[in-house]
């Protein structure tokens, strides 16, 4: 008798709750709405970690002058290899490049040694600028997909102007996130090597999701091109967001027919502790 009393009382007590009161629980966020949390998160955690810094650098000081004359020296020496790496070395022209003029061919492996530089008189046709473009299709997991497009355009060889559009897209239980990322780059070719080329430049950074941000951002990058038909490059961008910082990481291996190229590689972007990371699939043109 007992166990029936028992069980008409749970069910009058499961009535008796009002529609409102059993509520399911609030939906797991999803990547995009986890960086741009971050972001905003990282931007206040920052802006307080430089004012204490502020309040303890009053009270430091240093009395030592043979350190601070040792590192004084050690200072000069990394500036001058720091500037050796990006900016320019005395007679470079004749052990780098042979005294000749660096220059575009149609594409490169248009002959055996040119990626997407070559050497005056190595080719035939050789041009003074050149574009390039690119974009591919990117996917982590089963819900987060994007598309990118970049445009590098080369007036001279020494330098050019890099415009890159990335959007997000997440399904999540509320419907769609979305997150678009804008670069605005002028980049500095350090090297120009055949096989080999480096560069390092500075610009804009904008990003684009429940609110709006801008910010200065450098980026770095390489290509590598040890034989036919392949090609490897890598590029990192570092970008300071109200005080936060957000990189990205973009590794490639392309394969290279003529003025095509296909390519894979792997993406990620992180401010903070959050990150949005996965596989790329896209292709490049050159003209």
């Amino acid at each position: 008798m007992k166990p029936l009393i028992l069980i008409a009382l749970a069910g009058l007590m499961l009535i008796a709750v009002p529609p409102g009161f059993a509520q399911t629980a609030e939906p797991e966020p999803g990547k995009i709405e986890k960086f741009e949390k971050a972001l905003q998160d990282t931007t206040k955690r920052e802006t307080k970690r430089e004012t204490k810094h502020e309040s303890r650098d009053e009270y430091m000081h240093c009395d030592d002058d043979e350190a601070e004359s040792f590192a004084a020296v050690v200072s000069e020496y990394v500036a001058i290899g720091v500037f050796g790496l990006v900016g320019y070395l005395p007679g470079e022209e004749e052990p780098f490049y042979e005294n000749r003029r660096t220059l575009f061919p149609r594409y490169p492996y248009v002959v055996k040694d040119a990626g997407i530089y070559c050497l005056e008189d190595s080719v035939t046709n050789g041009k003074l600028s050149a574009v390039i473009v690119s974009a591919d299709y990117f996917q982590q997991g089963l819900r987060l997909k994007g598309e990118e497009a970049t445009v590098r355009v080369f007036p001279y060889p020494i330098f050019d102007f890099t415009f890159n559009y990335t959007e997000l897209v997440e399904d999540v239980s509320y419907g769609k996130d979305r997150i678009v990322l804008n670069s605005y780059l002028v980049n500095y070719r350090r090297l120009r090597l055949p096989g080999f080329n480096f560069y390092w430049g500075m610009g804009v950074k904008t990003i684009r999701g429940d609110r709006y941000y801008r910010g200065f951002a450098m980026d770095a990058g390489l290509e590598l091109f040890p034989a036919k038909p392949l090609s490897l490059s890598y590029n990192y961008t570092a970008s300071d967001i109200r005080n936060a910082l957000v990189s990205e990481h973009l590794a490639r291996v392309r394969g290279h027919y003529k003025k095509l190229a296909c390519y894979i590689g792997y993406r990620t972007l992180q401010t903070g502790r959050q990150g949005i990371d996965g596989m790329i699939v896209g292709w490049e043109a050159y003209f």
